[in-house]
């Protein structure tokens, strides 16, 4: 399996999270404050796969680390 190409862009108040995708997957976005295991992830998001790429937008106020998770292959 090849990892999602994952883009970030921070502009005031807001966190840009850009990735391809699989169009077979739904995708979690989460974020957590810090990374330590007291620190739980949080979901953001979660997309069906429209098919090349998402974009979400984070109000993001303080400081995060995000992660996308694919979740599970979409039924057909």
């Amino acid at each position: 399996n090849s990892r999602p190409l994952l883009g970030l862009r921070r502009t005031p108040g807001r966190i840009a999270l850009a990735w391809t995708c699989q169009p077979t997957r739904s995708y979690a976005v989460e974020r957590r404050a810090a990374l330590t295991p007291a620190s739980p992830w949080e979901e953001v998001c979660v997309l069906p796969s429209p098919g090349a790429g998402h974009t979400v937008l984070d109000q993001g106020g303080d400081n995060y680390f995000y992660r996308v998770r694919a979740i599970r292959p979409l039924s057909w």
